[in-house]
């Protein structure tokens, strides 16, 4: 509560209140701590485990049945070429063998060159004839 204008505050009591009011919050902050309320009490996230897997060895053939890598989106049959683009899956390894299919039928062999970027591949062409639109098989 305030005092009435008419009548004044000593000063000595004005000290005593402020040194009241410090020593309740500093009671009060003790207490807090006391309470067990404090950051090395918290979980701490765990860290997320690193897997790596194994490159694919090209001298290696795969097994299993054969997967769409991509598709030919361009072909230089000059320079002995074509551009494929992945299917949302990382590009294989530089010297890994693929074919070319068409209607369910072999067309052509290729072999994947280093060049690459974003979704984008080479592969050189070993033999056979593969067109725009073929899928490429690894």
């Amino acid at each position: 509560m305030q005092n009435p204008p008419d009548e004044k505050t000593p000063p000595a009591l004005k000290l005593k209140r402020r040194g009241l009011h410090a020593v309740l919050l500093l009671v009060l902050l003790l207490l807090v701590m006391a309470s067990g309320f404090s950051c090395s009490k918290m979980k701490r996230p765990e860290r997320a485990i690193v897997v790596k897997f194994p490159k694919p060895d090209p001298a290696k053939p795969r097994t299993g049945p054969p997967m769409v890598v991509g598709t030919i989106t361009s072909v230089n049959q000059k320079a002995g070429f074509v551009l494929i683009e992945t299917d949302g899956f990382a590009p294989p390894v530089e010297g890994v063998t693929l074919k070319s299919m068409r209607a369910g039928v072999e067309v052509g062999v290729m072999k994947v060159s280093a060049e690459r970027r974003r979704e984008f591949f080479t592969a050189d062409i070993v033999s056979g004839s593969p067109q725009r639109g073929d899928k490429a098989l690894q």
